[in-house]
C-alpha cells in the first residue's frame, strides 16, 4: 500500500508522502466544487433547541433540496418533525450535564432523564404492541421509511459539511494551525529533534523504510559501534551493525 506508514518512519519516506500531497493541492478546487454542488443538491437540516433541550425551530436552506422534499413528503404523511425526528447535526452533540459533588448528573443535554434499569411496564408494553399491531406496515411504509431516509442524509450532509472545511483548511498556509504545510512542518521539526527517536532523518540511504522498525538503543553507543551486533535506532536514527551514520 502507497505510503502505509503512521507514527514510524524515515525521512525519505516522509519526503515522498508530502511530493504526493503537495501535488493533490491542486485538485482541491474541483473537490470543493464537487462537494458543493453535492451538498445543495441534498441541503441543510438544522434544528433549534432552548437551554433545556426542547425543539424551537427547524429550518432546510433550500426547499427544492432532496431534504426539503423528503421533509414536505414526510409531513404530508402525517409526521411532525418537532416532536418525532428529534434530528441533531454534528454541531449538537447529546451529552451529560454536569451535576454536583452533592447531586450526581441525571440529565442528558437533550433534556432526557437518565433513568434506572426495571421500568414495570409490562402490562402496558402488551398494550401498546397490540394496539400497533394492526398498523404496524402502515407505520413502517407511511412514517419509518421516510424517517430512515430523513436521518442518513442529515448525516450525509454533516460529512460533506465536515469534508468541505477540512479541504478548506488544508489549503492555507504555513501559519494556519491544520492546514497541510503547518502540519508538515511539524513533522519535519519532530524529525530534527534527536530525542524523539519514532521518526529520523535517514539522508536518503533507506527510502523503503526497512530499517525503521529496529528496536530502539539502550543508550547512544556515540560516534562509532563495532561493537555492536543488532540494528538500534539512537538519536541518530536506525544503525546497521558496526556503523554509525552521521
Amino acid at each position: 500500500m502507497a505510503n502505509d506508514f503512521l507514527g514510524t518512519f524515515n525521512k525519505s519516506q516522509f519526503d515522498r508522502l508530502v511530493a504526493y500531497l503537495r501535488a493533490q493541492v491542486a485538485a482541491i478546487d474541483a473537490r470543493l466544487l464537487h462537494l458543493q454542488r453535492e451538498l445543495d443538491r441534498i441541503g441543510v437540516f438544522t434544528f433549534t433547541y432552548d437551554t433545556k433541550g426542547e425543539v424551537i425551530g427547524w429550518s432546510i436552506d433550500n426547499a427544492d433540496s432532496y431534504l426539503g422534499r423528503l421533509m414536505s413528503a414526510y409531513e404530508v404523511l402525517g409526521g411532525d418533525p418537532w416532536y418525532d425526528l428529534q434530528l441533531r447535526g454534528r454541531d449538537k452533540p447529546i451529552f451529560l450535564v454536569a451535576g454536583t459533588e452533592l447531586t450526581p448528573s441525571q440529565i442528558m443535554s437533550s433534556g432526557d432523564v437518565l433513568g434506572t434499569k426495571g421500568l414495570a411496564d409490562a402490562a402496558t408494553a402488551e398494550l401498546i404492541r397490540s394496539i400497533r399491531d394492526g398498523f404496524e406496515s402502515v407505520i413502517q411504509e407511511r412514517r419509518d421509511y421516510l424517517e430512515r431516509k430523513i436521518r442518513r442524509m442529515v448525516d450525509y450532509s454533516d460529512q460533506l459539511q465536515d469534508r468541505i472545511s477540512t479541504l478548506k483548511l488544508l489549503k492555507k498556509g504555513k501559519d494556519v494551525n491544520g492546514s497541510l504545510e503547518n502540519q508538515i512542518a511539524a513533522v519535519l521539526e519532530l524529525i530534527s529533534d534527536k530525542s524523539y527517536r519514532a521518526v529520523y532523518d535517514d539522508k536518503g540511504q533507506d527510502p523503503s523504510g526497512r530499517r525503521t522498525r529496529a528496536p530502539f538503543a539502550a543508550y547512544d553507543p556515540g560516534p562509532s559501534r563495532p561493537d555492536v551486533e543488532t540494528y538500534e535506532r539512537d538519536g541518530d536514527g536506525a544503525q546497521a551493525p558496526g556503523t554509525k551514520t552521521t
